[in-house]
């Protein structure tokens, strides 16, 4: 370990009882009731929190393998802390769930503030940021899981399912966000680093790009929030007019905005619509989304030669109009097709894993319903079924 690395450990160690002291102090200002609260069952939280932010602490320096077996136990350590800790204190949910989020604001303050200080090493130090925030939501997503879980007894399966994937969530979000927030800091640093030496020879384009690349890595988080408030949204559409939407109208609109991709990508794209009118009740910019994202993933799986075919029909009992995704590219194995919808999950270097759940949110805002049958080597069908308007 370099002699730097070496001191941001001992540092960050040596930080452990301050961020306490500052945690409790903090939390028992804010109310009689929290004083309190904190005076009573301070050597109790006390006790677990300092073995939590050791163990943090020690984890920022483990080698890669390591690290990632340490996220695991840290999680389920959290849960488990979370069980506990409903047990003993489930009575005070609200002073808990305070303590929790006033504790990782301390903790991160002072962590990220010695790292800065005792880091030499740019690359590096960045890494460590990532590192504190993600153990920290691990953490933080176990007990909470663990801790509502435990609270109530009568919950029922699907109640705690969902405060699962709220869990799943989450640690999504700060996995997505955390790398773009630390972009800009470094950028924001060494632009802060280069105002204060009073460098002459500053390069005005130099710290131009750096907050240009800023910028877009800011609008990438907007994005992100964006899509994930959208699919938060339950049959909401208070910015969004509804109306009678014309699904040829759509495809022919999706058609064109994606031709130029698919004559790059050498792929086919065939449409077959029949000459009668297929409408439906919805929002037409929410329909056009789920539909350009669905060929996008179409295109991802096609080979150059392929073929992505979309067919839209009324079906038999003239109530429903079904609207058909068809490619013959690589297919999707079967072990993971169940997690296709999942927020966050995704097969792509680059992807999100919000584009198939923000799909499957708006289908069913719209009272339908989107099936997807794969096979692997043979091509995918995303089948979208919405009830028809005369």
């Amino acid at each position: 370990m370099s002699a730097s690395r070496d001191r941001s450990r001992v540092k960050l160690l040596e930080s452990v009882p301050v961020i306490l002291e500052t945690h409790f102090s903090s939390i028992s200002k804010q109310s009689k009731e929290y004083e309190e609260f904190v005076g009573k069952n301070k050597l109790l939280l006390h006790t677990g929190f300092e073995v939590i932010l050791k163990e943090l602490v020690e984890s920022l320096f483990l080698d890669s393998s390591d690290y990632r077996q340490y996220l695991m136990t840290n999680e389920q350590s959290g849960y488990h802390q979370g069980i506990i800790t409903a047990d003993l204190l489930g009575q005070n949910v609200h002073f808990v769930m305070e303590l929790s989020k006033n504790l990782h604001l301390s903790m991160q303050q002072t962590m990220f503030r010695i790292i800065e200080e005792t880091e030499e090493n740019r690359a590096f130090r960045l890494a460590l940021f990532e590192r504190v925030v993600e153990c920290d939501w691990t953490r933080f997503v176990g007990f909470v899981s663990g801790y509502i879980a435990h609270k109530d007894e009568k919950i029922d399966y699907l109640h705690a399912q969902k405060i699962s994937v709220m869990g799943q969530m989450a640690a999504g979000m700060a996995h997505e966000i955390r790398n773009p927030l630390s972009t800009v800091k470094g950028f924001a640093q060494l632009i802060k680093n280069k105002l204060q030496a009073n460098d002459r020879e500053i390069n005005v384009n130099e710290l131009i790009q750096y907050l240009e690349l800023s910028i877009d890595e800011i609008d990438s988080i907007n994005g992100l929030v964006s899509d994930f408030l959208l699919l938060a949204r339950k049959n909401e559409n208070s910015a969004n007019i509804e109306s009678r939407v014309d699904l040829k109208a759509i495809i022919d609109k999706v058609s064109a905005l994606t031709r130029q991709m698919m004559i790059e990508s050498n792929i086919t794209l065939r449409t077959e619509v029949p000459q009668a009118d297929l409408y439906v009740y919805g929002v037409a910019s929410q329909l056009e989304q789920v539909f350009l994202n669905i060929v996008k993933n179409s295109v991802d799986a096609l080979k150059s030669g392929g073929t992505l075919t979309i067919a839209a029909a009324a079906d038999p009992s003239e109530q429903q109009v079904i609207i058909q995704f068809i490619d013959n590219g690589t297919g999707v194995p079967k072990d993971i097709m169940d997690k296709i919808f999942d927020p966050f999950f995704t097969t792509k270097v680059t992807g999100t894993g919000l584009g198939l759940a923000i799909c499957k949110q708006i289908i069913e805002n719209h009272n339908g319903s989107i099936i997807v049958e794969s096979e692997v080597d043979k091509g995918t069908t995303a089948r979208i079924q919405i009830k028809r308007q005369s």
